[in-house]
């Protein structure tokens, strides 16, 4: 009579083959969890990218109001406040609480600001003639490369995740230090 290959083992390399088996029944079931928690970053990739898709297309198509809710809250403010003060500049008299509640209204100003902002910023050339890639991502902090087709260096555009939504880091990515010459130029149309 032929016994199963466990029987004839001794004590010992039983001991031993049990934990083998152990471990490799505790790998095979750890797999689907393992693929479940690569599924949930993939999610959130796309999830992100699709966000960021979102903000340029609402610009290309003129849905200031969607674009401006894709908008992490520190670019928000940041905008109101340049706005502001190059208003100040200007010599102007509106008070920071009139822009405010004009953005937040989708009223003359912040559609004249958006409509001079996509005037001066090619908003198609970021969706159509470049490449997308994720780089560096956080819990609540991504970046996404956007490479223009022949370029050398990727645009890092930065994303930021509140309230449990990716929004865009408008100012994070471009605001280094020339907001106040390009809201200048763009403030003098409106």
């Amino acid at each position: 009579m032929i016994q199963p290959f466990f029987y004839t083992l001794s004590g010992m390399n039983k001991l031993v083959l049990s934990i083998i088996l152990a471990s490799m029944s505790c790998i095979v079931l750890a797999g689907p969890f393992a693929v479940s928690a690569e599924e949930d970053i993939n999610v959130e990739i796309d999830v992100m990218l699709a966000r960021a898709e979102y903000f340029f297309k609402s610009l290309s198509k003129g849905e200031y109001d969607a674009a401006w809710d894709s908008l992490s809250d520190n670019s928000r403010k940041t905008i109101i406040d340049d706005v502001y003060k190059t208003y100040q500049k200007m010599g102007g008299q509106i008070q920071r609480a009139a822009i405010e509640q004009d953005f937040n209204n989708s009223g003359t100003i912040f559609h004249n600001y958006w409509n001079s902002f996509e005037q001066n910023f090619d908003i198609l050339m970021i969706l159509d003639d470049s490449r997308w890639q994720t780089g560096m991502m956080e819990q609540h902090k991504a970046e996404i490369n956007i490479t223009y087709k022949g370029s050398k260096n990727p645009l890092k555009l930065k994303m930021v995740k509140e309230n449990d939504l990716w929004k865009v880091g408008l100012v994070e990515t471009f605001w280094q230090g020339k907001s106040m010459d390009v809201l200048q130029s763009i403030l003098k149309f409106i």
